[in-house]
């Protein structure tokens, strides 16, 4: 399983989240008689079962777009369709009940945008402390604090709309 959530594309060296663990599962996966893959967004969607080498193309084509990837939900949908053990490669911790655990990322906070429309945005906070941020939205530039785990938004009018406003 392959979260697919924004915060993959987050940079990472030379590449970026998403490319690390594409490079540390793919060997795993090209080991396995049988896989399921999972694409862990915010609906996951699974390819298999399969002989593991036979979802190369589908590990290497993923793409993290997703607000959030349902971790949870991508689990329990490979289990349904294989039963073998569940290795896990996301930018958060270990998920609970996993058998196999690929960690990526640094431990650095994560600030950035999670969804954008016409006339509006909204930015996402990983950390665990407020961030600041600056967004120019409509010509006008908003200072702002994002708490932790919170989602702002932004629409193109005078004053920003955040949550709870």
């Amino acid at each position: 399983m392959v979260d697919a959530s924004a915060s993959m594309a987050a940079r990472e060296g030379k590449g970026t989240r998403l490319d690390l663990a594409k490079e540390r599962v793919l060997p795993l996966l090209e080991r396995a008689p049988e896989a399921v893959l999972v694409r862990a967004g915010e609906r996951p969607e699974a390819f298999g079962p399969a002989p593991g080498i036979a979802l190369k193309e589908k590990l290497l084509a993923l793409e993290a777009k997703d607000r959030k990837g349902d971790l949870e939900a991508a689990i329990a949908l490979g289990r349904r369709l294989l039963k073998a053990p569940v290795v896990v490669a996301t930018d958060g911790p270990p998920p609970p009940g996993v058998e196999g655990y690929v960690g990526v990322g640094s431990p650095r906070e994560n600030l950035g945008i999670v969804a954008v429309a016409a006339g509006f945005l909204a930015l996402g906070n990983g950390a665990g402390r407020p961030l600041p941020a600056q967004v120019e939205v409509g010509g006008k530039t908003f200072r702002v604090e994002v708490p932790p785990g919170a989602t702002p938004a932004f629409r193109a009018s005078p004053k920003p709309s955040l949550p709870g406003s």
